[in-house]
């Protein structure tokens, strides 16, 4: 449809008819309280975020990929050790704050600075991550 005959035409009076008897011209600020019920979705916002969120379940290791891992910590403390070079990619699990057993994976590619099995935490440029969130190591 085209509406260009109407585009340039005023809005219509109503004076002293039967219009504007039965529907008064309304003030600005009773006008904005006709759509006050909306701005309760304001705060549905972060709700609708957190549910746009993509998680996973958390993968839980084979043995055999359990020993992979495993191998490759004891080679990159090795590494420290000896002062070769400890550069790695680390795929790791994060955990989502709010939905248990589900987060996501990240992978941070740098030098592992520190490997503690004691406390069960490596250490790469910047990040501290705990080993049984580890899913894989490349170096």
């Amino acid at each position: 449809m085209d509406y260009s005959d109407i585009m340039d035409k005023k809005r219509p009076e109503h004076i002293n008819d039967d219009f504007s008897a039965r529907h008064p011209r309304m003030s600005v600020g009773n006008r904005a309280k006709i759509f006050s019920p909306f701005a309760t979705l304001k705060s549905h916002a972060p709700h609708a975020r957190r549910r746009e969120r993509q998680t996973v379940c958390r993968i839980e290791l084979s043995p055999e990929d359990a020993q992979i891992l495993n191998e490759r910590l004891v080679m990159l403390a090795e590494r420290l050790r000896t002062g070769e070079d400890t550069t790695a990619a680390v795929t790791y699990f994060v955990p989502d704050s709010e939905r248990k057993g589900e987060g996501s994976y990240t992978t941070v590619k740098g030098r592992v600075k520190k490997i503690c099995p004691e406390l069960g935490y490596i250490k790469t440029d910047d990040t501290v991550i705990l080993i049984e969130n580890i899913y894989g190591i490349s170096i």
